[in-house]
């Protein structure tokens, strides 16, 4: 194996060097370029979000039939934003999340609420997520993983299942993150906010693990911030009732990992819960705040 320099390139996501500060940043602006000249949008007016507040698809009529190729072109759409938003672009996630539930039913009406997100994409193509050791805040220490959790209780109101999103953070910028529907139907918000907890600490296995691989080993538990305080007592006191029992597996799991000191919670306020926003769609200054967060600028 030959060094041929820093990395600069990988499966279509540039990576940027800041050998002054160690800094390390990446995005995928070629990327987004190609899909706006792929869908004419490349001229287009960028939006300042997403998905607006407030916008529920399944308030949008559903055909009897489905046409093949509107199905054809909103899957395809849908693919090319799950490639973003796994990679580069964390504050999309709930808005792709909702999307993908309408893979197989989509009309054009759909596709108009999804090219919203690609218009969103061009304005920010160019922003970069940015590790860097010398930025990271007091509250933390370089190399430390940290987590946020948090859910949208009962807000699909085809089945009432509920949004569970967290975000794991090192180096001051957000590393690992996931927005999905819930896959139970939880009966209050504790225990719909310990699903989204039980997700979070399953990535807690992962990231240390990965950590050490790349030279910082985690020498402390994983904090996970919560701003539910019902789902806080049942991780760490282990209060599992009769009620509680269809999370029973959820809590076994978050019971081993907090008893053999690879996790601990800590409790925040609900607007300093990052994990928020792969929540729910909010408006502009709670989203761009938490944005900057995760792409590591804390000015």
């Amino acid at each position: 194996m030959h060094r041929d320099g820093n990395l600069e390139w990988f499966l279509f996501v540039r990576y940027a060097f800041d050998m002054t500060t160690g800094a390390i940043g990446c995005n995928q602006q070629a990327y987004i370029d190609r899909l706006l000249r792929k869908y004419g949008l490349d001229q287009c007016n960028a939006t300042k979000l997403p998905m607006n507040p407030g916008t529920d698809l399944a308030l949008l009529p559903l055909p009897a039939k489905p046409t093949k190729l509107c199905v054809l072109a909103y899957s395809a759409l849908i693919g090319e934003f799950l490639f973003v938003a796994i990679n580069t672009a964390p504050q999309i996630s709930y808005a792709v999340s909702c999307l993908t539930r309408y893979m197989v039913v989509s009309t054009p009406a759909y596709l108009e609420v999804a090219k919203q997100v690609l218009r969103y994409l061009r304005g920010v193509k160019g922003d970069m997520i940015r590790w860097c050791a010398r930025d990271v805040s007091y509250t933390h220490t370089v190399g430390q993983v940290y987590g946020y959790a948090d859910v949208s209780f009962a807000d699909d109101s085809t089945n009432r299942k509920s949004t569970l999103a967290y975000f794991h953070f090192v180096n001051n910028a957000v590393s690992s993150w996931r927005s999905c529907l819930g896959s139970i139907v939880a009966t209050s918000t504790t225990k719909a906010e310990f699903q989204a907890f039980a997700m979070c600490a399953a990535e807690v296995m992962y990231s240390p693990k990965l950590c050490m691989e790349l030279g910082f080993t985690q020498l402390h538990a994983t904090t996970i911030y919560e701003d539910n305080t019902g789902c806080i007592l049942l991780a760490q006191h282990m209060h599992l009732r009769n009620r509680s029992k269809h999370i029973a597996l959820h809590f076994c799991f978050v019971s081993a990992l907090m008893e053999s000191g690879q996790l601990t919670t800590v409790q925040c306020a609900s607007a300093d819960n990052i994990a928020d926003l792969g929540t729910a769609a909010r408006a502009r200054p709670a989203f761009e705040r938490m944005k900057a967060i995760m792409f590591g600028d804390r000015r």
